[in-house]
């Protein structure tokens, strides 16, 4: 028998100047799925790892978005664009291009918990449009600093002739790589802006399980595509189970709540044990994420039935 993409994480090595709803618009197209979509947004100057939710996938994305992500990328020194990237207009310049030493001694300040003020040029809503749709008519939207968090931030190489930098970088939720470079430039007393964006890493997914929008849609048909898909549990792999059986996970899946006393005891202990979220599940499969509600294990999202 066939088996057929309904559920689950494909992960799309997003190619340059592409956007990241082009490429779920392609894979929905191709797969012929009406649910699916990206967690992560990539610019469309960035390439590497977008992935993509498919069917109950899609109600899972909050739980990855909350997860690490690496970058790799390259600051071009000495020059400040409207944007942070390369696409921009050049708005300053500086003759100063940092030493390998300079730079490594001022990483040190952007490691743990920083204040971090995102791009003019982004997704975020100031009065109910988008900061880029104003930065567009030369308006100048005031954006609130916001605190991310940076785990590592490394030097990896220098490009003398082409007067840039490279470097990798694992952050947390709401990090802008372009602000992360202009920030830094900014502490070495120059300008700089990100000429060129990779993500090699987000939550469990990396490079070596990513697969190219070309190769995806040269498989010819989408029953090919099956072996890389993921399923629905490695993002929730951080989540505490519990077992249930099958009258159980009947009943979970049609969005009923189950009394915790009757549990084995290892899964009433864990349900009890949590504060917020538990994956229910029943040989293997992720049924529900559900939360304690009094004495109840009560569904707030079934991923299947």
């Amino acid at each position: 028998m066939i088996r057929t993409i309904k559920d689950g994480w494909l992960v799309a090595d997003k190619p340059k100047d592409v956007t990241s709803a082009k490429v779920v618009s392609k894979i929905r197209k191709f797969l012929d799925l009406s649910k699916v979509g990206h967690a992560g947004t990539l610019d469309p100057i960035a390439t590497g790892i977008l992935p993509i939710a498919l069917g109950n996938g899609t109600k899972t994305i909050q739980f990855l978005q909350n997860q690490v992500k690496t970058y790799l990328f390259e600051i071009t020194w000495g020059i400040s664009t409207d944007t942070d990237d390369h696409e921009g207009k050049i708005i300053a310049r500086s003759s100063k291009i940092p030493s390998s030493t300079e730079i490594r001694t001022c990483l040190k300040k952007f490691i743990g918990e920083i204040k971090q003020v995102p791009p003019k040029f982004s997704a975020i809503k100031v009065n109910g449009k988008r900061a880029y749709e104003l930065a567009r008519k030369g308006e100048c939207p005031s954006l609130a600093p916001r605190i991310i968090k940076i785990l590592r931030f490394e030097h990896i190489e220098e490009n003398d002739s082409e007067r840039s930098s490279s470097f990798i970088v694992t952050c947390g939720k709401g990090t802008y790589i372009r602000s992360l470079a202009r920030d830094l430039a900014t502490q070495l007393s120059t300008f700089g802006y990100v000429s060129s964006l990779r993500r090699t890493a987000y939550g469990p997914f990396s490079e070596k399980m990513a697969i190219s929008l070309d190769k995806i849609i040269s498989l010819g048909h989408k029953a090919k595509c099956y072996k890389y898909v993921y399923p629905i549990s490695i993002v929730l792999d951080d989540i505490p189970a519990v077992e249930i059986n099958s009258g159980q996970a009947d009943c979970i899946a049609h969005g009923q709540s189950v009394s915790i006393y009757d549990l084995n005891e290892s899964s009433e202990n864990t349900v009890l044990s949590e504060e917020k979220v538990v994956k229910v599940m029943h040989k293997d499969n992720v049924i529900a994420l559900a939360k304690l509600d009094k004495s109840n294990l009560k569904p707030f999202r079934v991923l299947k039935r």
